[in-house]
């Protein structure tokens, strides 16, 4: 089974060889939940939101107000969201689920949440926003996704932005990259589990070949893909494995 979806710098193609991939279907929703990290390029963020269910999480309703794009849904606390966003998101009658500022759970944990308790299934979501701001919010979103993932709560996932793109790919997943603009200037892979093993990557200066990689010693960073491939692959056959592309 596959499915593959186009991001502004290129085509995503991720294939199960599992008894049961992560999601239910294919025929559910794309979904793009916007965070108040590092704005998105405005040219990446049209293309990328095109057909697919937007969420914001707090401030990230702020970068949707910038270019006037409109969410289907909001969830925060309001504590960095400017006001002028709550009563533009108000003006057009954009459902709103608003938090107790002083809580346990990030904004990005609860909007988690509420996307893994929809009842029809997700085909994909990608996280953008998620980039560029504090470490321990990044740490924190970092670790929950895999915390959701590790439970199969969600399908096919991604952080990314013009710069930056992170795929987590799951055991017994194989996920091909072909590139339509530039290449990244980097390309890495790094276990979001305690090991990931049978981890193959091709198409890179340097490949790996059915290795196991480790959480506390990761070294199959800053990779370079090869000019004449200009695609590359990876496959993870037990854990989940950060696949990560940098444009700078």
């Amino acid at each position: 089974m596959t499915y593959s979806f186009v991001f502004p710098q290129g085509r995503a193609c991720f294939s199960f060889s599992g008894k049961l991939p992560r999601f239910r279907s294919l025929n559910g929703p794309d979904v793009l939940l916007l965070c108040g990290g590092r704005s998105p390029s405005e040219e990446w963020l049209q293309r990328i939101a095109s057909e697919k269910t937007i969420y914001c999480a707090d401030s990230g309703a702020d970068i949707c107000k910038t270019i006037d794009l409109l969410p289907d849904f909001f969830v925060g606390d309001g504590d960095s969201v400017h006001s002028e966003t709550l009563e533009w998101l108000r003006e057009n009658r954009v459902p709103c689920t608003f938090l107790p500022r002083e809580k346990d759970e990030t904004d990005f944990q609860v909007a988690l949440s509420l996307l893994a308790s929809l009842k029809g299934p997700m085909r994909s979501l990608i996280v953008s926003g998620i980039w560029g701001g504090r470490f321990d919010h990044l740490y924190s979103a970092l670790f929950t996704s895999v915390g959701f993932l590790i439970r199969k709560k969600l399908p096919l996932f991604t952080f990314g932005d013009s710069r930056e793109m992170l795929f987590f790919l799951c055991s017994e997943e194989s996920l091909k990259l072909e590139f339509s603009g530039s290449l990244p200037g980097v390309f890495s892979l790094f276990p979001l589990t305690e090991e990931c093993r049978g981890v193959t990557s091709r198409g890179t200066k340097w490949d790996l070949e059915s290795v196991t990689l480790r959480q506390r010693y990761p070294y199959a960073i800053s990779n370079e893909i090869l000019l004449e491939g200009e695609e590359c692959a990876a496959r993870v056959e037990q854990g989940i494995l950060g696949v990560y592309a940098w444009w700078g």
